[in-house]
């Protein structure tokens, strides 16, 4: 078990997590490991399973096809029995690749089973919404508390030694409002009428959202799970409080100091912001100036090698945020970041020299600004991605990851107005 701050500051000091395994049974191991291990994680598949009928199945293959969700494993799917076999199949005995992940319809049913209300702080959902409450049609006989991460695995939310709470504890009810609100639990007031599925009877999407999928990704809006009641207040004043200025101070790194990985998110924020001011606001602001400088004699303004060179450069762009995308793409930022600094000296050097020397008779200066553009977007696009994505990696911290973004907006700001005063003083 391991005590986080976020959660402590989001819930108070005697709050912990209690870590499940991610082999695409967390959902279900997280409600075991709540009730004492009173049941297993195989009976609460078998429970789900058994809840399931042609119905169910029909609904999955619908928001499968609207696009919904994922339900990869629907595809080797052809009746209902077919689907309850693979539900029962757990990833501790094979792995989470090879079983069927928890969806709407498998947590409702599981709580329904129980009787349980199941409250989840989703750190997926936006601010003031990440406050989940999964409320049975009965009142419940107990209380579980869950953590839905950014990548959907849940872990179990323990205060103290408790790992399970009656529905009458105020402490949740002030937490979880809508929890509060329909059981007189701290939220006060009456309790609100039953939610009902907006797929199917058209209530608010404010109000009511279907909760994605349990585990690891695989499944979202199940037409016949109960809904998932997402309030939209929160106690998140002190985040708030954290956050209503972009603060340039870094957030300590995750799972303790490290001199070394502390050097290398600071090399990657700061690599990135570099990569936000050449590529989107030096590029941007130089590169008209540039081709009208560069171009041939006999071209009245560059046009035509603008248009070029602007369309390319977003081409490379998102070819290279294609590339980003594979799981083991590699990134050296130190040759990155020469390769950036050339690119960019190019188009400068190129501009400058046709500014003072007059137009060139080729369009080789031109040609050279939109290849060196097309390197700085190319750039951009693949290495940007990646630098979020080490820097979550090496500093273990949504909260470091969120301030590298924080660096680039304050670097990307300074860099506009500058520009504009350049720009302004230069005409």
């Amino acid at each position: 078990m391991a005590r986080s701050s976020k959660i402590q500051r989001l819930l108070g000091p005697d709050w912990s997590i209690k870590f499940m395994k991610a082999d695409g049974d967390c959902y279900y191991a997280a409600i075991s490991a709540a009730l004492e291990n009173d049941f297993t994680v195989q009976a609460l598949r078998d429970v789900v399973a058994d809840a399931c009928t042609e119905e169910t199945l029909t609904m999955m293959r619908l928001a499968q096809r609207t696009g919904c969700g994922s339900y990869d494993h629907l595809r080797k799917i052809d009746d209902v029995e077919e689907l309850k076999r693979r539900i029962r199949v757990t990833g501790g005995n094979t792995s989470a690749g090879q079983c069927v992940w928890a969806c709407d319809f498998s947590i409702q049913t599981v709580a329904e089973h129980l009787g349980l209300a199941v409250l989840i702080l989703d750190e997926a959902a936006p601010w003031g919404s990440q406050y989940v409450s999964i409320l049975p049609d009965a009142p419940p006989d107990r209380v579980v508390c869950l953590q839905r991460t950014r990548r959907q695995h849940y872990n179990l939310l323990v205060r103290g030694e408790t790992t399970f709470f009656d529905a009458a504890d105020e402490d949740l009810g002030a937490r979880w409002p809508a929890f509060g609100r329909r059981y007189g639990s701290g939220g006060g007031g009456d309790a609100p009428a039953a939610a009902t599925n907006p797929l199917r009877d058209g209530a608010d999407d404010d109000d009511v959202e279907i909760l994605g999928d349990a585990e690891e990704g695989d499944d979202k809006d199940d037409d016949d799970a109960a809904p998932v009641v997402r309030d939209d207040k929160g106690p998140v004043a002190d985040d708030w409080a954290a956050t209503r200025t972009l603060s340039l101070a870094m957030p300590p790194l995750g799972d303790g100091p490290g001199e070394h990985r502390l050097r290398r998110v600071r090399t990657l924020a700061r690599s990135n912001a570099a990569y936000q001011l050449t590529s989107w606001v030096l590029l941007r602001s130089l590169l008209p100036y540039a081709i009208n400088a560069a171009a041939p004699a006999r071209s009245s303004d560059g046009a035509v090698f603008l248009a070029f060179a602007i369309n390319g450069s977003l081409v490379a762009c998102f070819l290279g945020a294609c590339l980003a995308a594979r799981d083991r793409a590699p990134l050296d930022v130190g040759r990155a970041n020469a390769v950036m600094g050339f690119a960019f000296s190019v188009v400068a050097v190129v501009a400058t020299a046709c500014a003072f020397g007059g137009r060139p008779r080729s369009a080789a200066p031109c040609v050279a600004i939109a290849l060196a553009a097309a390197v700085i977007r190319g750039l951009d696009g693949y290495c940007t991605p990646l630098f979020y994505r080490e820097i979550h990696a090496v500093s273990g911290s949504i909260a470091v990851l969120q301030w590298s973004g924080i660096l680039a907006i304050w670097v990307v700001n300074a860099g506009v107005w500058v520009t504009l005063v350049a720009v302004a003083l230069g005409g």
